[in-house]
């Protein structure tokens, strides 16, 4: 594994509410192996994401270098989405994928999440429809892409994405209800009623209530309704 997964990993496992043990923030030392920046360790190992956006922030004066800025943009990037600024993530993850490749997927999903928090729909969609299938990132990332084309208005595209995301979480009730709407909005009644039906059939007696009561909302409610 190289040294900027091992960057990643540790930066996500740092960021869960799941302690991590001492020895695994140690993965970040070849790249905080000097004084300006061996402070953002520990920060990063309390999951303080305002002190290590600060931190790095600091560094990032006229005639600074590092041996690994793009890792360090990528870090910045990170925290600056944890702790909500946007603009910032934006500004520090823009085009970073050509300097850090390997991590292209989380880079775009980041990127994305941050353009459309500011209201920058099109540009999340084209970040976050860049983020390929086999990422760990994928699920979460195509759930953003349909929120964002929906609230770009693209009607069309936005009920592909919403099936794409129901693809990749099958069973949740949310992603199921938002992809009939999609196909709905998108003029695909007969796609939406299909999907919901096979919903309520396929779904444990907890998950039938709101899908009957979308069904009915169209005027084709499930024929032998099973207890619910």
């Amino acid at each position: 594994m190289t040294v900027f997964r091992h960057l990643f990993l540790v930066v996500l496992l740092c960021s869960s509410a799941v302690a991590k043990p001492d020895d695994d923030a140690g993965l970040l030392a070849p790249v905080f192996d000097d004084a300006e920046t061996r402070p953002v360790l520990q920060y990063v190992k309390d999951g303080d994401w305002v002190k290590v956006r600060d931190a790095l922030l600091a560094l990032s004066r006229p005639g600074f270098s590092h041996p690994h800025l793009a890792r360090l943009r990528f870090l910045l990037g990170l925290a600056c989405v944890r702790t909500q600024d946007w603009q910032g993530a934006v500004l520090v993850l823009d085009a970073l994928e050509e300097a850090a490749p390997l991590v292209l997927d989380r880079i775009c999903y980041l990127r994305g999440l941050a353009l459309a928090r500011l209201d920058r729909f099109d540009e999340a969609a084209l970040s976050l429809s860049r983020v390929p299938k086999d990422s760990a990132v994928y699920k979460d990332a195509a759930m953003a892409l349909a929120e964002a084309l929906t609230a770009a208005g693209r009607v069309p595209e936005a009920a592909d994405a919403w099936l794409a995301a129901l693809a990749a979480r099958p069973l949740d009730p949310d992603t199921t209800l938002a992809t009939f709407d999609a196909l709905l909005a998108a003029g695909r009644r007969e796609e939406a009623k299909s999907l919901l039906r096979k919903a309520y059939f396929d779904s444990p007696g907890p998950g039938r209530k709101a899908y009957r009561a979308a069904l009915e909302r169209i005027g084709a409610p499930p024929d032998n309704p099973t207890p619910e």
